[in-house]
């Protein structure tokens, strides 16, 4: 019965901003906001695959949002069509709104830029039960701040990244050098027990010298004394 009532609302010829219809420099500043929203939406749509699941049901009955809010006094239309959520400040002539939003700006825009519940939860939906709900799942998969966070946490976890790989690199260059100072200390005490058993040869060639020739003295003195 609501879902009636708004479909007979809407009529092609009563649809029109009572802010921007007299005013062209409005008209031109509310297309410029509905073309920057409608790109954004459409990045994040691309990022973000809950959010393409969120609007899958709504893409698939081409579902036209009405939202109308207050302070300023703005109505604009959201069609969500295989290319994205398509905006416009006018309803074309062969649509029919599926769901009206009504609220103040500043609700519409915690709505859909905060991914609160409650935020989503003061504006006045009104059309059919399943489109209503399906309408508020997409809004609290838009989460915008969310979405930036992550792309900075992705930013950051790459720079994290590769300040760990210089630690790595220098850790294993230290190894490295730890390794060849290891196998130098080898190599010189090799060396130094091979001069130690050098000098050990050589002490003892020279014990056994002194003794041959102290025995060779005797004999020699030996001798003399049985010639004389």
């Amino acid at each position: 019965m609501v879902d009636n009532q708004s479909h007979s609302q809407i009529n092609p010829n009563q649809q029109t901003n009572p802010s921007t219809a007299d005013n062209p420099f409005s008209k031109t500043a509310l297309g410029v906001v509905l073309v920057l929203i409608e790109t954004l939406l459409t990045l994040l749509l691309r990022a973000d695959a809950s959010l393409r699941q969120a609007a899958y049901p709504l893409v698939q009955d081409n579902t036209v949002l009405c939202i109308r809010s207050y302070v300023p006094h703005v109505t604009f239309y959201a069609t969500f069509t295989v290319n994205g959520v398509l905006l416009d400040s006018e309803l074309q002539p062969n649509q029919q709104v599926d769901v009206t939003i009504n609220g103040f700006t500043w609700e519409v825009a915690q709505a859909i830029f905060t991914q609160k519940v409650s935020a989503v939860e003061k504006l006045q939906f009104r059309g059919d039960m399943t489109k209503v709900a399906q309408i508020k799942e997409f809004f609290l998969k838009i989460g915008v701040m969310a979405v930036v966070q992550e792309l900075i946490a992705k930013f950051t976890g790459k720079k994290q990244d590769k300040t760990e790989e210089k630690p790595k690199k220098s850790v294993t260059e230290y190894q490295q050098k730890i390794e060849e100072q290891k196998q130098q200390l080898n190599a010189l005490t090799v060396k130094n027990a091979e001069v130690q058993t050098a000098l050990a040869e050589v002490k003892s060639q020279n014990k056994i010298l002194k003794i041959a020739v102290g025995v060779l003295l005797v004999v020699v003195a030996c001798l003399m004394v049985v010639v004389v």
